[in-house]
């Protein structure tokens, strides 16, 4: 009896064999004992390469959830301040804009023209209804 060769069990394991290969191998199996003994060596050393790999793909997976990149703190603080700052500026800016073109120079001047309207203080508004009422009581005596 000719016993399997490596390369036929691997391909037996792999499911590349033609039908009529793979059942000439299960029977060969069924009857030999040393070619089932190296059929099951190759599936555990498959399956334990098999393992290795995923033990190594899950270390590889926790390495990369530990050096996803967080957001640096010293950076964020440091583009707020840039924000703020870029803020501020174009404020000031702004503001200078608006100054040189005599915006404010009119708001001043309206604000000018109210108070120099001629206001009554409330005193003097007080003063003239009470001379009134005072003027009616004694025109009513007469």
């Amino acid at each position: 009896m000719t016993h399997c060769t490596k390369e036929i069990l691997t391909a037996y394991y792999k499911q590349q064999l033609s039908n009529g290969d793979e059942l000439g191998v299960e029977n060969h199996l069924q009857h030999c004992e040393t070619c089932m003994d190296c059929y099951l060596n190759l599936i555990e050393a498959t399956e334990i390469q098999q393992t290795v790999s995923k033990q190594f793909t899950d270390q590889l997976l926790v390495k990369i959830e530990k050096q996803v990149i967080k957001p640096n703190h010293s950076t964020y603080k440091r583009k707020q301040l840039d924000k703020t700052v870029r803020h501020f500026l174009l404020a000031a800016g702004l503001t200078l804009l608006l100054t040189l073109a005599g915006l404010f120079q009119e708001v001043a001047t309206i604000t000018d023209e109210s108070f120099l309207q001629e206001q009554t203080s409330i005193t003097e508004q007080l003063l003239e209804k009470s001379t009134g009422l005072l003027n009616l009581f004694k025109g009513g005596n007469n």
